[in-house]
C-alpha cells in the first residue's frame, strides 16, 4: 500500500478517473492494493496480467485475485512479455480514451515512484529506532525491484552502517533492463535519486543485494518457514516473496555471518492473500514432513 500514495498521486493531479495496471500475475500484491487505492478514489479500474488465469485457482478465485473480484475491477489476460506490457497498457488507455474517459497508467515504467515510498519507509525506521534507541544491524526483506531501491537510495544519502539484504525471489519487473537482481535494483534506484534531485555515493550504504536459489524459492521450502513463522511468532508469511527472505536469514544466522543478539529487523511487505493461492500445496508439504492437519 505504501507506493500507491506515490505512484497514483500523479493521476490525481491529472484528474484522472481510470487506473491501468498489472503485471505478471502470481501474487502480484502491488496490483490488488492499487486497485483499492483506485476504488477509494471513485476510479475504474482495469487490471491487465501477462500469461492466462493460474491453476492454482481451480475452480473457484482465491487470494488478490478474489479481492479484485470483490471490488468489481476489471481483469484482463494478455499474451505478452514485459518488454511488450507498456504498449498493451498504452493500447487500453488510447480506447478508453476515445470513449471520454481519462486513465493513468502505473506499473512497469514508474517503480522509480514506488521506490520513494521505501525511502520514506527507511527514513521512519531510522528516526524511530534512534528515538528508542535501537541499534539495527541488518535489514532483511524479499525484494528485486522498487522496495529494495528505496531502501538503498535512503541508506545512502543518510550513511547509515546497517546492513541491507534484499533477497529477489526471481522478479524482473523493470522493461528494456538486464534480467539481473543488481541491475535492476540499481536502475530503479538511480531514477528515484533523479526525481528527488539527490546525488548519492551507492558505495556508502551497506547493501547485499541476493537472488534466491530455486531450492529456496520451492513450495516444500516455503511451506516450511511459512508454518515455522505462523507457529513460533504468529506472523504468516507468503510462499512466493518473504519466505525467501526469512530462509536466508535462517542461513545467515546458522552461518555465523548474523550472529545472534544482533539488531536484526525483518521488514515483511505483505502477500498474505496469495497463502489461499497455494494452501492445498502448502497442506500436502507439510503433510509429507509428518505435519498432521486437524
Amino acid at each position: 500500500g505504501r507506493q500507491c500514495e506515490f505512484r497514483l498521486g500523479p493521476g490525481v493531479a491529472a484528474g484522472a478517473d481510470t487506473l491501468i495496471t498489472g503485471g505478471t500475475l502470481g501474487p502480484n500484491n502491488f496490483a490488488c492494493q492499487a486497485a483499492a487505492a483506485a476504488r477509494m478514489l471513485g476510479w475504474d479500474v482495469y487490471l491487465v496480467f501477462m500469461g492466462e488465469p493460474s491453476a492454482n485457482y481451480g475452480e473457484f478465485l482465491q487470494g488478490n485475485r478474489f479481492l479484485e473480484w470483490l471490488m468489481g475491477v476489471e481483469s484482463r489476460f494478455v499474451k505478452v512479455d514485459l518488454d511488450a506490457l507498456p504498449a498493451e497498457l498504452t493500447r487500453i488507455a488510447s480506447s478508453l480514451e476515445a470513449k471520454g474517459k481519462r486513465p493513468y497508467i502505473t506499473g512497469p515504467t514508474d517503480h522509480d515512484r514506488g521506490a520513494l515510498a521505501y525511502v520514506e519507509c527507511m527514513m521512519e525506521l531510522y528516526l524511530q529506532c534512534r528515538a528508542l534507541h535501537i541499534e539495527v544491524s541488518h535489514l532483511v526483506l524479499a525484494s528485486g525491484g522498487p522496495t529494495a531501491a528505496g531502501l538503498w537510495l535512503a541508506a545512502a544519502y543518510l550513511g547509515l552502517e546497517t546492513q541491507i539484504v534484499a533477497v529477489n525471489p526471481g522478479y524482473y519487473g523493470v522493461p528494456g533492463v538486464e534480467r539481473d537482481t543488481r541491475a535492476q535494483v540499481s536502475h530503479i534506484a538511480r531514477a528515484a535519486a533523479n526525481l528527488l534531485g539527490l546525488e548519492v555515493d551507492w558505495e556508502a550504504a551497506r547493501v547485499d543485494l541476493c537472488t534466491a536459489d530455486e531450492d529456496a524459492r520451492s513450495l516444500r521450502t516455503a511451506a516450511h518457514w511459512l508454518r515455522q513463522a505462523a507457529s513460533t511468532e504468529g506472523v504468516f508469511l507468503d510462499p512466493v516473496y518473504t519466505t525467501v527472505a526469512m530462509e536466508e536469514l535462517a542461513r545467515r544466522v546458522a552461518a555465523g555471518r548474523i550472529r545472534p543478539g544482533a539488531g536484526v529487523i525483518f521488514l515483511h511487505t505483505g502477500g498474505v492473500p496469495s497463502l489461499f493461492n497455494y494452501s492445498k500445496q502448502i497442506i500436502m508439504a507439510l503433510q509429507d514432513k509428518g505435519i498432521k492437519r486437524r
